[in-house]
């Protein structure tokens, strides 16, 4: 089949091509799809290579281990994100419905925009529920590594994505990522994990504002934020700003700026012009 279309009250796949060479209820079913995934403001091209072990088992509502490899591409005003997609885990078909659970997911993906370009892997586990036209992962394990600008970190939370995005994530990162701005005295002597928490709701291309908690032993970061705004300046290195595009509030018992000590810190952080 080529150039189909699956349209749905809230959700439709659109240039749909699929290729399959056989089809037994019984056996292991292999296919590669093509289309456009569109939601709301959400569009998702995709190309899968998929297998579905004995197609049967969803006739009759029974689960089947389903597997999926191949290429996403997410993008937006002035970026885009190309991304190898790995999915795998027990499909059960409901009515205008789907769940997997477990479900691992992998991406490994490349951050595109006029300031340059970032890679990171993303590992996702949870249970899965697509309805409603939102793909929902509740609760939801995430390890991320990536570029030398992107934090090793891992994190437990929610994740939903539709017309909307929603995130909730609390962890830990790893250590201060090499590609972001040192630290100052006495915080870059510190080799204690971040501990952080994350949460986002807003357009699915995340340029909305987030917020931000960061602690490390008596420092702590309280901010608000938007991705692109700190990705740019991620991606000016040291020819920008010295201080990140955040609105805020830095508290810690000392600070060392220019040989000079400080005690008692609380600095207010304004992302404004």
């Amino acid at each position: 089949m080529i150039d189909g279309r699956i349209d749905n009250d809230d959700w439709r796949i659109e240039a749909l091509a699929i290729d399959l060479p056989a089809l037994h209820p019984r056996q292991v079913l292999r296919l590669d799809v093509r289309g456009r995934y569109v939601a709301g403001t959400l569009t998702l091209p995709a190309a899968l290579a998929l297998s579905l072990d004995t197609p049967q088992r969803l006739l009759e509502r029974q689960p089947a281990q389903l597997s999926a490899r191949g290429r996403l591409e997410f993008s937006g005003k002035g970026w885009r994100m190309p991304a190898q997609v790995f999915l795998a885990g027990p499909l059960r078909i409901g009515r205008d419905s789907a769940l997997m659970q477990p479900v691992r997911l992998g991406l490994d993906a490349r951050y595109q925009s006029a300031g340059g370009s970032t890679a990171f892997r993303l590992g996702l586990a949870a249970p899965m529920a697509f309805d409603d036209a939102s793909w929902r992962f509740v609760p939801v394990s995430v390890v991320l590594e990536g570029d030398p600008q992107v934090p090793w970190a891992s994190a437990r939370g929610s994740l939903s994505l539709g017309a909307r995005l929603r995130l909730r994530l609390a962890g830990e990162i790893a250590a201060w990522p090499a590609g972001w701005p040192l630290l100052p005295a006495p915080l870059a002597a510190s080799r204690t994990p971040l501990a952080f928490s994350l949460a986002y709701a807003g357009t699915p291309d995340a340029s909305g504002p987030a917020r931000l908690t960061l602690r490390r032993d008596a420092t702590a970061l309280e901010a608000r934020f938007r991705l692109p705004e700190v990705l740019a300046w991620l991606d000016a290195g040291g020819s920008g700003s010295p201080l990140p595009p955040l609105a805020g509030t830095l508290t810690t018992p000392h600070l060392v700026l220019d040989g000079v000590t400080l005690d008692g810190v609380q600095l207010r952080l304004d992302d404004a012009p």
